[in-house]
């Protein structure tokens, strides 16, 4: 690696993370966060598959009547 390039990844992984996380943490937080997200995806999935069903066979019976 080119020595400027060593000193932009500095730059941008303590600029982003650095400030906020200790060292060797900031991986951690966003892998964290992202998997939270998935938790109301799957709740709201498991919740309305049952309407999701339902609305899926009155539209093929509207496409087989049309």
């Amino acid at each position: 690696r080119k020595k400027h390039q060593d000193i932009s990844h500095y730059i941008y992984r303590n600029g982003s993370f650095g400030s906020i996380y200790k060292a060797g943490s900031y991986m951690t937080y966003p892998d964290i966060v992202n998997g939270l997200m998935t938790l109301p995806n799957l709740i709201a999935l498991v919740a309305l598959s049952g309407v999701t069903a339902a609305e899926t066979k009155l539209y093929m019976k509207y496409l087989k009547n049309k």
